[in-house]
């Protein structure tokens, strides 16, 4: 009775039969995968349950018994709907009951295929396993990837509880192994430290589930060794932090665009820069720069990005004004680069800087400004009005705008200087400046041409309209008393002027040869005079 009750409790298929072939045993798993009674099984032959290909091999072995105690046949065994079943047949020889029997144990052919590929996959090469009896965390065995890893060998872990082997780098990562072990039956993306027996430190990440089988609880762990990717990512992150310090000691703003979605990941400095925190501009998109960004400076930006997403340049690099929380205008300097690429060439993600360049701008401003100033009366200098003219030129060829030119003399300023002092003659230059910027619009451009000589440029003016300007300037100066360490000097100038549409094609040589042969005209008729 107990040798039947253990043979109705194992997994396979058995049957029974005696020297001729009779069945006289089947346990329940037999019946139930066949569909039949036993008492429609019992005294039938076994040739007559199994395909007809398959009965000379059964009959050969039934008589002759030459089958292989550890060989496992593939045969074909029928139901009791018709069906052919193929299973993976062990045929021993023994004794049942004072009796000589053939006992058949078979497996489904499946679920055969499946524990030689367990048994594969156990003894892989690469990926470590072990499998321990759950009830007591006991080593059943380990695969020789484990042992050859941790430079074990069985002997030293078969039979033995896993907590109690001296293989954790930490008491933590021990405390969580025997945790997740004891609380729940099955283990997912445990990362511990392990210790090898030399004292090299390998990073595992186990992963464990219980596996069938109807004596014990077995629970199988796989682990794999990340410990290239655990030292990558941490010098990953050192290097990461250096990059975070680096960026808060520059006061660098950084961001992330995301292309397809638009979303947009800055920084805080990103945010202090105009003003803000970074949560008072929360959720934040591409929509964020566009809001702030100086309607000016958006198309130009947007075209040197659309060069960098068509590969015309290799990065991008602009500068513009944001709008400050507090009304003013920021000067950014914007640095970027895609980082991902569709396999189409369409740009995916893209990341960058925002530096703070207003004082710098600021400086340029200074410095540019300086450039185009004469120091001694703060008007435009010869380089600028060379510039200016150019400019003009070619607007009035592309729009046809008018503009008129005079070159103004200081009459006699030799003498001022020989009879008065050279600060005497910087005075009356000062002065004489002061008084032309008062007759004229803040848009006209003066400039000092050189020595006590000026150009004055009349915008939208023609020759007549810019002679009456210039008499009316030169009524002034002869009226007024010019008072230098209480000496009165009396002042007055000579002028050469013309516009722009007595020349055929115009060039600044041209208008300042023109110009200049007039107030040659004006001086040699007296001085004081304007000649058009």
């Amino acid at each position: 009775m107990e040798q039947n009750k253990f043979l109705e409790n194992i997994d396979d298929l058995l049957i029974i039969t005696d020297t001729n072939g009779k069945i006289i045993f089947c346990n329940k798993i037999t019946l139930d995968k066949l569909g039949y009674t036993f008492e429609e099984l019992k005294n039938k032959n076994i040739t007559d349950i199994y395909s007809k290909k398959d009965t000379s091999f059964l009959i050969d072995n039934i008589h002759n018994k030459k089958a292989n105690a550890d060989s496992l046949y593939s045969l074909l065994i029928l139901d009791k709907k018709g069906n052919f079943i193929e299973l993976a047949t062990s045929i021993l020889y023994g004794i049942w009951n004072n009796s000589e029997v053939i006992i058949f144990i078979s497996k489904k052919i499946q679920k055969q295929k499946a524990f030689e590929n367990f048994k594969k996959l156990f003894n892989n090469k690469i990926i470590m396993m072990m499998i321990i009896d759950y009830s007591n965390l006991t080593i059943l065995d380990a695969n020789n990837a484990f042992l050859s890893k941790l430079e074990l060998n069985r002997k030293e872990i078969l039979n033995k509880n896993i907590t109690e082997l001296d293989l954790f780098n930490n008491s933590i990562d021990k405390n969580k192994m025997i945790t997740s072990l004891k609380r729940i039956h099955n283990i997912s993306d445990l990362n511990v430290e392990v210790t090898t027996k030399s004292g090299k430190t390998v990073y595992l990440i186990i992963s464990g589930d219980l596996i069938d089988d109807k004596d014990k609880n077995l629970l199988l762990l796989v682990m794999l060794d990340i410990s290239e990717q655990v030292i990558l990512n941490k010098k990953l992150d050192t290097q990461r932090k250096q990059l975070i310090n680096i960026i808060e000691g520059t006061e660098l703003g950084t961001w992330e665009w995301d292309l397809v979605t638009n979303q947009t990941i800055f920084n805080e400095y990103w945010a202090n820069m105009i003003g803000y925190t970074l949560k008072e501009l929360e959720p934040t998109t591409i929509k964020t720069w566009e809001k702030f960004i100086h309607p000016d400076d958006k198309e130009e930006t947007e075209n040197i990005l659309q060069k960098h997403f068509e590969k015309k340049i290799s990065y991008y690099e602009s500068e513009f004004r944001m709008k400050h929380k507090k009304g003013h205008w920021v000067w950014i300097s914007a640095k970027g680069k895609v980082i991902e690429w569709s396999f189409d060439n369409k740009p995916l993600k893209m990341f960058g800087t925002h530096t703070d360049i207003t004082q710098k701008k600021k400086f340029e401003a200074i410095i540019k400004e300086n450039s185009i100033r004469d120091p001694l009366t703060n008007i435009y200098n010869r380089r600028y009005l060379d510039e200016q003219l150019k400019n003009l030129i070619l607007e009035n060829k592309r729009e046809n705008n008018i503009f008129s030119v005079a070159i103004l003399d200081i009459d006699f300023f030799k003498n001022i200087n020989d009879n008065y002092g050279h600060l005497a003659g910087d005075f009356i230059l000062q002065e004489f400046t002061k008084i032309i910027k008062s007759h004229i619009r803040p848009y006209d451009i003066f400039g000092r041409y050189g020595g006590e000589e000026f150009i004055l440029i009349l915008l939208h003016v023609g020759n007549n309209e810019m002679y009456e300007i210039l008499n009316r300037i030169l009524d002034f100066i002869l009226q007024k008393d010019f008072i230098y360490n209480n000496e009165i000097i009396k002042l007055s100038f000579s002028a050469g002027m013309c516009d722009i549409n007595e020349f055929l094609i115009p060039t600044v040589n041209q208008i300042y040869e023109c110009i200049d042969k007039k107030l040659y005209i004006a001086k040699n008729n007296g001085r004081s005079l304007i000649i058009k």
